[in-house]
């Protein structure tokens, strides 16, 4: 394993007396530091969290009518739409217009990204960004300044909700770090007052440098990938250290399993909150209280299209969405790659937003057969069922007939006795439908953007994305 190194300035006292300049940057405010429109968002975000849902549905429309007459002046797809269509701005006048408008996926972006840039990008200081290839690819595409101050504010306003605060002490599970800073542990930003840990060193052998941090540190939040920190548990667990017991959890991007939040409850903190989202910024929902994920309707207009594929004897629809503040590269009911239940008023508590219901999507979680979509809960099923998994576990559709069961199996693992249980509980969990093919590795490696899905299919991708 590679040797990891210390940082030059850290958040111990005497590093600041030898940079004083980056003892002001800590006293620097985060709305100051983010700019005038992350403070502007947050303030308005802090008030729209008491509308009722009727003002709500309001805003939403307000914005969505202004994206609509901004894409059909400026963007070249949505400039021919119209003129097949002989559709101006004008037209929209109800949720059922904007339904007429085509559904748009990362083919279409893949395939031309100028066709979807607006015109006026640099008016709206748009800037590549990338998804964080979880797919195995990388898309690319282009969000504008405003994008990203809303998105911050949604998130800080998601902190303040579950009692994380301005300046408190943070830590985070980052990419792999690159360059001259490729071994080093961690770094620290004044600023944030966080502590962002190098991915590169989630293994046993740095694992106990990474806990004596932690501890000194005494974060309030802990903020990461829920298999980034899945990963850093069984590390602790494998070390013998003790749990790290932080107050807040804080996980985003994936879809967590039973099996990671028990892990993570009992390593890293027992507090576990989700923030469900894209990098297209087209779904953003967040776990609160009440356990309902509740979407930020001030940031995305979601809506579910109709699939032919069901859940638990339930529809499925596939869920789209269009950012209400991307102006550099409008995508108007953009398929973000998931599936949901149904978006719906939230029966527990009193927020007015909308709740969405997910089960999973993208490339994770669905295998295509030749009967049907298959929803697999594989790590669920064997945690449920109390049968001990290998150290790491993936299970990945082949074709539409085969299944690699890919396993690193750790010292405990005895394969003449636990492979035909692996084997058959998988067989169970996919209705019988594939032939399996068992892999042991050393390691599987996250993507390029630090996730790490325990079920990958090309096939459940393309299939959620073309049933209709």
């Amino acid at each position: 394993m590679t040797s990891y190194r210390l940082p030059d300035f850290s958040f111990a006292w005497h590093h600041f007396l030898r940079r004083p300049w980056k003892l002001r940057w800590s006293l620097r405010t985060i709305p100051a530091h983010y700019g005038p429109e992350f403070a502007d968002y947050y303030v308005m975000l802090g008030q729209s969290l008491h509308w009722p849902a009727e003002r709500i549905e309001q805003y939403q429309w307000q914005q969505v009518k202004s994206l609509i007459a901004h894409a059909l002046r400026t963007v070249p797809f949505y400039q021919r739409w119209s003129a097949e269509h002989q559709a101006t701005a004008e037209d929209f006048r109800s949720w059922g217009d904007f339904r007429k408008l085509p559904i748009i996926n990362r083919t279409h972006l893949d395939e031309n990204l100028p066709d979807f840039t607006s015109s006026e990008y640099a008016r709206h200081r748009g800037a590549p960004a990338q998804t964080s290839g979880s797919t195995g690819r990388l898309l690319k595409f282009y969000r504008s300044w405003n994008t990203e101050a809303m998105r911050r504010a949604v998130q800080w306003r998601h902190f303040n909700q579950i009692g994380y605060e301005f300046k408190q002490r943070r830590v985070s599970l980052n990419v792999p770090f690159v360059g001259e800073e490729a071994d080093l542990l961690y770094r620290y930003d004044p600023i944030e007052n966080l502590v962002a840990f190098n991915g590169r060193f989630l293994h046993e052998e740095s694992v106990e440098a990474i806990g004596a941090v932690i501890r000194r540190f005494q974060p309030r939040m802990f903020y990461a990938h829920p298999s980034a920190l899945a990963a850093l548990a069984t590390a602790m667990r494998k070390a013998n250290l003790l749990p790290l017991n932080i107050p807040l959890v804080y996980v985003y991007s994936e879809v967590i399993s039973a099996a990671q939040l028990e892990l993570l409850r009992r390593w890293i903190g027992p507090n576990v909150h989700d923030h469900y989202g894209n990098r297209e910024n087209s779904v953003s929902a967040s776990q609160l209280a009440c356990g309902r994920y509740h979407i930020n309707s001030e940031f995305v207009y979601n809506e579910l299209a109709p699939s032919s594929e069901q859940f638990a004897g339930r529809p499925l629809g596939r869920v789209l969405g269009t950012n209400l503040v991307n102006y550099a590269m409008p995508l108007l009911r953009y398929d973000c790659r998931d599936l949901a239940i149904e978006i719906r008023p939230c029966d527990r508590c009193r927020n007015a937003h909308s709740t969405i219901e997910f089960v999973g999507g993208r490339d994770k979680n669905f295998l295509i057969s030749r009967h049907g979509l298959v929803h697999c809960q594989y790590d669920d099923i064997l945690h449920k069922q109390g049968i001990a998994m290998p150290e790491d576990i993936q299970v990945e559709q082949i074709d539409l007939d085969t299944l690699v069961l890919r396993m690193v199996p750790g010292a405990l693992y005895e394969r003449e006795r636990d492979e035909p249980i692996l084997v058959e509980q998988l067989r169970e969990a996919t209705k019988d439908w594939f032939a399996i093919r068992v892999e042991y590795v050393d390691r599987i490696p996250p993507t390029s953007g630090f996730k790490k899905s325990k079920v990958v299919s090309r096939l459940g991708e393309a299939a959620i994305t073309e049933s209709a």
